[in-house]
């Protein structure tokens, strides 16, 4: 983080995504063809009008040389996944597994994933709802759509490397969850379809 003075305001200006949190990621992607100048603005609390009148030319470009890498992508690869999150000075564990998942939350990430699909979204910015679907419990100890909403805001404070290694956690258990349910489900089927079969060969007397 980096901390200096502009138009004789105290300014924070972080350094890497893992001083952003996920909902600063957010507003600024939802910058319609943003410039870094207006990354400046959204961190400095500025106009862009009034930064062009700044008088302090040297603050001013060492803000955009330390925001030059906000516009990058900050990529979708192996990266720290928090064992515990922090919300109103209590520590929650973040589970292992989601084996023991409910109908409900398992019903609500299919739903969020195909509507992210048929939007055509960035399916990082999907990853706190996705994660507070798998939290809610663990921190209100209850799952339901109240919990749910009240979650997302708590994981969208979380810096970015934090929900997409969260997101990439969860996402992959949940494809194996899935994977697993839908490998039971033609199980289930073959096994039906073998049962009939038996059951109408002893009507007819083949056995």
């Amino acid at each position: 983080m980096i901390y200096l003075k502009l138009n004789d305001k105290p300014v924070n200006i972080p350094s890497d995504f893992s001083e952003l949190t996920f909902r600063q990621y957010l507003d600024i992607r939802a910058i319609a063809e943003a410039k870094l100048i207006d990354i400046i603005a959204y961190f400095t609390g500025f106009s862009v009008e009034a930064l062009m009148q700044s008088t302090e030319i040297e603050n001013f470009y060492v803000i955009m040389d330390s925001l030059s890498w906000v516009l990058s992508d900050p990529g979708l690869g192996d990266i720290y996944k928090p064992a515990i999150i922090k919300h109103d000075g209590s520590d929650y564990n973040i589970p292992y597994s989601i084996d023991r998942c409910t109908v409900a939350q398992y019903e609500d990430v299919r739903a969020i994933m195909m509507l992210s699909q048929r939007n055509e979204g960035n399916v990082i910015d999907i990853y706190p709802k996705i994660i507070s679907v798998f939290l809610a419990p663990v921190i209100f100890k209850i799952y339901d759509s109240e919990t749910h909403e009240k979650t997302i805001p708590i994981i969208e404070g979380l810096t970015v490397p934090e929900v997409i290694g969260l997101g990439n956690f969860f996402v992959m258990k949940f494809s194996e969850l899935n994977n697993g349910i839908r490998k039971g489900l033609r199980n289930q089927h073959t096994i039906w379809k073998r049962l009939r079969r038996v059951l109408k060969n002893l009507r007819y007397g083949v056995f």
